[in-house]
């Protein structure tokens, strides 16, 4: 049953016997055609308790989920994305807890800021190669996310993008990214491993980039680096060795402060 003939039924209850209808929405499976909470039968079905919905699809020819359109879905477990779709604006589905994987269409280009922030129960995510653009803190406290592989199209990661990802282990990273900003991975205690591909561009790692990544054991560095910014690997407490490339010129205040392991460091 379609969200549009649900609500002609309860429609025709209300006219019947007034509240009816409000007893029932609370017991049917929470599917719906819709772009956001403002949708008219989203509002008739939902509010005011939009933690109902668990199965939502953004209908074909949207081309963008607007700023915090989903926000606070508590309840939220799937999301079908149109082919049609460019862009996912800012906080559009912050704090969706229960929401598990993500399937982008091929044709989305941005994700914006916050977008899926605090969605802790998400454990998978597949990135289009159209990716051109993830904003900062976008998944930010993904706590059961463990494993991302970034698109060839981004030259960037974002402030925070997977900041205090606490089960993320393994990260493969583009041959195309040329900056990793300020704290993108902070405090992903799992992450063992940063390599790069041998044809990397990667010119700089930000502040605090990988701070407080305590089970960071290995880290490889590509022949492009120049810049290490300041407490970049602070309290990465599990590195032994470092091995840095000829091209780089800074090393950044504190960038490897606490990293009490760290007994080896070698020059090209």
């Amino acid at each position: 049953m379609s969200s549009v003939e649900l609500q002609t039924i309860l429609e025709l209850l209300y006219s019947i016997e007034p509240g009816i209808g409000d007893k029932i929405k609370a017991n049917v499976v929470s599917e719906i055609y819709a772009t956001s909470k403002e949708d008219e039968n989203f509002k008739k079905l939902y509010n005011p308790s939009p933690s109902r919905l668990t199965i939502l699809h953004i209908p074909e020819g949207t081309t963008k989920i607007d700023n915090g359109a989903f926000e606070e879905c508590a309840g939220l477990t799937e999301v079908h994305f149109p082919d049609s779709l460019i862009e996912i604006g800012v906080k559009a589905f912050v704090g969706c807890y229960q929401l598990t994987k993500l399937h982008f269409p091929s044709s989305l280009k941005k994700i914006g800021e916050y977008a899926f922030m605090d969605c802790d129960h998400l454990n998978k995510v597949h990135f289009p190669f159209s990716l051109r653009e993830i904003g900062r803190g976008a998944f930010q406290g993904c706590n059961r996310l463990t494993k991302i592989r970034l698109p060839f199209s981004l030259n960037a990661i974002e402030g925070d993008t997977f900041g205090e990802c606490t089960e993320l282990s393994e990260v493969h990273f583009p041959a195309s990214l040329e900056k990793i900003r300020e704290y993108a991975f902070y405090k992903c205690s799992k992450l063992m491993r940063v390599n790069f591909p041998s044809n990397s561009v990667l010119t700089e790692i930000e502040f605090g980039a990988f701070l407080g990544c305590n089970g960071l054991t290995d880290v490889h560095f590509p022949d492009s680096l120049d810049k290490i910014g300041d407490e970049a690997f602070k309290g990465c407490t599990s590195l032994t060795t470092l091995q840095f490339p000829d091209s780089l010129v800074e090393i950044g205040h504190g960038a490897f402060d606490g990293c009490i392991l760290l007994s080896e460091i070698l020059g090209q």
